[in-house]
């Protein structure tokens, strides 16, 4: 039910826009064969199966898959996802994560990597550009996504691996509820902890409060519709669970460091190949 772009493709890669609408499910059947790739979300998440052990890709957390395994996908949320998918040959899978590529597929990027994305993904709109120019556009996001840290560096055994699959189901709730005023009783009903328990448990697995994560997902949220001209700032504010426009624009200086005007003219420069 994805409805697949191409935006760029060359020998090393592929570049597609996928702009899925698939209702709330669980993991559907097992997929293999397919090539090695880098998801960056856009909007909304998925869930990852590899066996037994479950994964979240959201717009703060990137997940690469391996083309040598065998997956499942799900959907813990009832309006899809939008994601840029950057398929790789096999010689560059190996070149950036080594031929068994990472244990753990999640890798979180931070704010300013998000950014270098939707500049990418403008600068793909336009189909006059310079092809050398976006070429390196590409490698240089993937070079950057392939350093970054994973949230797990080891496999995730034991009492470990159960605190990441309780962030995880976390990760899915605030994404899926994005506009929703969740309260800490709740988003720990989901996690099936106590909300102390929760509050230090989600930060020492990224880095964050709950609240700062969900602020991060709604301002790269935002950011995604700055890229498509969005202008009115009130009923994005709405739309995203902000309680006044002057909220949503102070968030997103906070966290990409410029304002909304800013940005949206940028990346719409950037889409213009001026």
């Amino acid at each position: 039910m994805a409805q697949l772009l191409t935006l760029l493709e060359s020998e090393q890669f592929r570049v597609l826009d996928s702009r899925c609408r698939h209702p709330r499910a669980g993991p559907a059947e097992e997929r293999g064969g397919d090539p090695g790739h880098l998801v960056l979300l856009r909007r909304g998440c998925f869930s990852y199966h590899r066996g037994l052990r479950r994964f979240v890709a959201d717009p703060c957390t990137a997940l690469l898959h391996h083309p040598r395994v065998d997956y499942r996908v799900g959907h813990p949320g009832a309006e899809g996802d939008d994601a840029t998918v950057i398929k790789l040959a096999p010689s560059l899978f190996d070149e950036l994560w080594g031929r068994r590529g990472p244990d753990h597929p999640e890798l979180g990027l931070s704010a300013a990597v998000h950014l270098r994305h939707a500049r990418v993904c403008a600068a793909l709109r336009d189909p006059a550009g310079d092809r050398l120019s976006r070429e390196e556009s590409v490698f240089a996001l993937l070079e950057v996504a392939a350093s970054a840290r994973q949230r797990a560096e080891a496999p995730a055994r034991g009492d470990r691996g159960a605190r990441r699959r309780t962030v995880g189901r976390v990760r899915a709730l605030l994404a899926a509820q994005l506009s929703a005023n969740l309260s800490l009783d709740t988003v720990a009903r989901e996690a099936r902890c106590s909300p102390f328990h929760l509050m230090r448990l989600f930060h020492a697995e990224t880095g964050l409060s709950l609240r700062a994560y969900r602020r991060q997902l709604r301002v790269l949220t935002a950011l995604q519709r700055f890229a498509e001209g969005e202008r009115d700032l009130a009923r994005l504010a709405l739309e995203l669970g902000f309680s006044h426009h002057s909220h949503l624009s102070q968030s997103v200086r906070q966290v990409l460091g410029s304002s909304p005007a800013r940005l949206r003219a940028e990346l719409q420069r950037v889409r213009a190949g001026s």
